[in-house]
């Protein structure tokens, strides 16, 4: 993995953090690969009780897919089929069978909304907020 996804095991944890503050943690094809290889290795490794998933930082947990990346004409997407069946950020469509906390610390805008939703636990400190900005009510 790179440094855009960190890796860090304490005991029988792995806390998985998204290390893109610059870019307030945005979702792109790095992360989603990093964050579904984390899952994986969670998934295989039976001394692995839960998972942990937090972004770098305190101002964002994940500001949702990397729009700036977008406009340049990057895919968010892995091009391996295996990994874009992992769905958003190599998670929404990657269950496992451990429990996934998300502790946001931040805010998590769109698909880092989605990401905290796909959680089993979600941990908010006290200046977390969440939104789905996409959408609109009538």
């Amino acid at each position: 993995m790179t440094d855009t996804i960190l890796t860090e095991r304490r005991g029988h944890v792995l806390i998985v953090t998204i290390n893109r503050p610059e870019a307030r943690n945005a979702i792109n094809a790095a992360v989603h690969v990093g964050i579904g290889t984390a899952l994986e290795k969670a998934e295989a490794d039976p001394e692995i009780r839960v998972v942990v998933i937090t972004g770098a930082g305190d101002k964002s947990f994940c500001a949702g897919a990397d729009l700036v990346a977008l406009s340049r004409g990057e895919s968010l997407q892995p091009a391996d089929p295996a990994q874009q069946a992992w769905g958003f950020a190599g998670m929404v469509s990657h269950p496992i069978s451990k429990p996934i906390i998300a502790a946001v610390n931040g805010f998590a805008f769109g698909g880092g909304c989605e990401l905290a939703l796909m959680s089993d636990i979600i941990l908010a400190s006290d200046h977390a907020q969440f939104g789905l900005p996409g959408l609109k009510f009538v």
